[in-house]
């Protein structure tokens, strides 16, 4: 390609000799690019991605060489490691980081220009057209292609093989393949926190190494000496010090949550759980008040401690897009701030979407012109701040086990907003970070959230606001063996109740009535066929309405609607 692009030079435009010399000289010293794309690949990957001697020079482990390119879901990575010289400050600095294409083939082509090639048996200059450059970016990748994994974060391996298994030895003795469990690690700006030590009593820091192939950090250092007060010690104690960490954070959280106990602690643990990419305990957080009564405060804190990096915001309407899972990959946090639907939003879509997510349930990842990832599992906590309760339909009710739901407190009428709060609470997020940290080994600890009793009737409101078919069997049919009901009387019973109770009684169709009621948990519904009189009806086997003047306890059949024992009256002489 070089040899293409050269132009030749007219035929009386002579070099002067002194200058040719000396050009001739600094092309011999310069190195020479091999023609080949994979040797230009290997040569561009170690001069400009390889393990600077700088690093040597500071006694980094060579175990942990590790290319500082990377190609994952679709995109290029690059890790621009901390440096210790440098006057940037901490927050500033990022571990791996996207990288657009075109950059890429930028950094490629400075990188190019110190070295020259062979022309009509010269030495010349490297020139690189466009398409060089995207067959040296294709060569690169049986490199820096992480094929092992579809999940950030993770530890990379030194190596790949030539069929992209993961290689943990090049030189040397082996390495250990993963330092901390990747869903235990918590990502600083100086260095790798390993929850699972700090669990047992243990801080255990591991320093930064292009290895950890994360995307987000909290953006401070550890505050280890904070940290190490907490590892010993009774609460009272550790109350103690995180109350002189961050005394405005924990006055303010306080009196967000109602000065509930439960609520507060509840909310500790959650934010210590967002540190970490782990997603074991399948929840959701519900945190619901109104306008001004500080859910926003909350979240706009708990993001400066993860690390904006570690939050992505989403609108519900984005769960059902195909495209919007491309921006969730690596992050700790989905927010959904407003839960506002619409016509346009199909909410089967949205709550499956949340289910998933929330349930580590793997999930088809793709972006606009690149491959689909069809496997990827996301580290994202779902996290939802509405104003009100929406109706979530829900007929299995898996929502119900995936909630926590917590209130905020209604704020005074006379109170004018304070416009500082915000900053003025991010000043102790070094204490903020050791308070949640308290949280989430308490939560290890007992393995699993505890609902707080003061958000348990908000949770129940929302259950059966997603499940009417449910309240509708508890209140107004009888369960058990012997019992039995045409599918049409049923349904009608049904819409009938509904528009005693104010709603659209048209909205559910058949098909989603009977779907919805065997898919409600302990029922044992089951479609049969009855025959009576020479007439054949499709009826629901395990349940029945309740009948005026019979007990609930004798099974019954009830097979037209005109009977006046019917709760809500004849089914229109079904």
């Amino acid at each position: 390609e070089a040899d293409k692009t050269q132009t030749k030079p007219a035929a009386d435009a002579a070099t002067p000799a002194p200058l040719a010399a000396g050009a001739h000289a600094a092309h011999a010293e310069a190195p020479i690019m091999p023609p080949d794309p994979t040797s230009a690949a290997e040569k561009l990957l170690e001069r400009g991605y390889g393990l600077p001697a700088r690093w040597r020079d500071a006694g980094v482990d060579p175990r942990e060489e590790s290319f500082r390119l990377a190609y994952f879901g679709g995109n290029w990575w690059v890790y621009r490691p901390p440096d210790a010289a440098s006057t940037r400050a901490v927050a500033n600095r990022r571990p791996w980081r996207p990288v657009a294409p075109p950059l890429l083939r930028g950094e490629l082509l400075r990188l190019a220009r110190d070295y020259v090639t062979l022309s009509r048996g010269k030495l010349v200059p490297l020139v690189l057209s466009g398409s060089a450059v995207s067959t040296i970016c294709e060569a690169m990748l049986p490199y820096v292609h992480v094929a092992h994994t579809e999940t950030m974060p993770a530890w990379l391996p030194q190596d790949f093989d030539e069929e992209g298994r993961p290689v943990w030895r090049v030189r040397g003795p082996e390495i250990d393949p993963q330092p901390i469990e990747p869903e235990w690690a918590i990502t600083c700006a100086d260095g790798v926190v390993d929850a699972r030590a700090w669990c047992d009593g243990r801080l255990v820091i591991v320093p930064w190494s292009p290895r950890w192939f994360a995307a987000a950090h909290s953006p401070f250092a550890v505050p280890a000496a904070l940290l190490g007060r907490l590892l010993d010690g009774d609460e009272l104690e550790h109350a103690r010090v995180v109350g002189e960490a961050c005394p405005k954070w924990l006055e303010f959280v306080c009196a967000a949550l109602r000065d509930d106990p439960a609520q507060v602690d509840t909310l500790q643990e959650w934010i210590g759980y967002c540190l970490t990419p782990a997603t074991k305990y399948q929840k959701i957080m519900w945190l619901q008040g109104v306008p001004g009564s500080g859910k926003g405060t909350i979240v706009d804190v708990a993001t400066a401690v993860v690390g904006e990096e570690s939050v992505a915001v989403a609108k519900l309407s984005s769960m059902a897009d195909r495209f919007s899972a491309s921006a969730w990959v690596g992050k700790n946090i989905l927010c959904i701030p407003e839960l506002r639907k619409s016509k346009h939003v199909d909410m089967g879509q949205v709550i499956d979407g949340m289910l998933m997510i929330s349930g580590e349930s793997p999930i088809p990842v793709e972006k606009k012109h690149k491959d689909v990832q069809a496997h990827v599992k996301l580290t994202a906590k779902v996290w939802v701040t509405p104003n009100y309760e929406l109706t979530m339909p829900d007929a299995a009710g898996a929502l119900e086990r995936r909630l926590i739901v917590l209130r905020t407190a209604d704020p005074p009428r006379e109170r004018t907003p304070d416009p500082n709060l915000v900053g003025r609470l991010k000043s102790e997020l070094p204490g903020i970070f050791a308070w949640a940290m308290l949280g989430l080994r308490r939560l290890m600890r007992r393995d699993a959230f505890v609902q707080p009793p003061l958000g348990a009737p908000l949770l129940r409101s929302i259950v059966e606001a997603g499940q009417p078919v449910k309240q509708f069997v508890e209140e107004c049919c009888v369960v058990g063996p012997g019992n039995a009901i045409t599918k049409a009387v049923l349904l009608q019973q049904y819409r009938a109740w509904v528009e005693a109770e104010g709603g659209d009684a048209e909205r559910m169709s058949p098909e989603t009535f009977s779907q919805a009621l065997r898919a409600l948990p302990g029922l044992n519904v089951e479609v049969g066929r009855v025959r009576d009189g020479g007439e054949l009806y499709r009826v629901y086997e395990g349940v029945r309405t309740k009948l005026v003047g019979v007990p609930d306890e004798r099974p019954a059949r009830v097979l037209r609607g005109d009977d006046a024992v019917l709760p809500f009256g004849p089914a229109g002489g079904t």
